[in-house]
């Protein structure tokens, strides 16, 4: 069985985590027997270790138990569809700008018949159309 860990990576030479101080030879993951990373999230990254291996919380190595882990990876995972949907929604107003000009004109554009046939139908009959009513007021 393997520790669940999340670390910070360290200086390559002094191995003491970028938390700490600017690694100056270079960032590496800590040097630690049976190192798996699974991801990374912002300065942290997470992996499993031997359970051999000495966790050491001051310099930013620590063991998280698998409600931490999945707690951790929920968020991780949360914060990319939060980007994703900012960035899809993004896309969509670009696409629909090129295509249909601006909102208002696709508006117009889609319900334009509609209006038109309800115009006519109420000329003719004077019957009010409930939709064309209910945007008059």
């Amino acid at each position: 069985m393997a520790k669940n860990i999340k670390w910070i990576k360290v200086d390559s030479v002094t191995g003491v985590s970028e938390a700490t101080t600017k690694a100056k030879n270079g960032a590496v993951n800590p040097n630690l027997s049976g190192l798996v990373e699974s991801f990374e999230w912002g300065q942290y990254h997470y992996g499993t270790a031997d359970d051999s291996v000495s966790i050491d919380d001051s310099n930013h190595i620590h063991e998280i138990t698998d409600a931490q882990w999945i707690t951790d990876i929920t968020g991780k995972i949360n914060e990319f569809v939060r980007e994703w949907k900012v960035v899809a929604y993004e896309k969509e107003l670009d696409l629909r700008k090129e295509q249909l000009g601006t909102y208002a004109d696709s508006v117009y554009a889609s319900a334009s018949g509609y209006k038109y046939d309800a115009a006519v139908a109420f000329i003719s009959s004077a019957t009010p159309n409930a939709g064309l009513t209910t945007e008059a007021f």
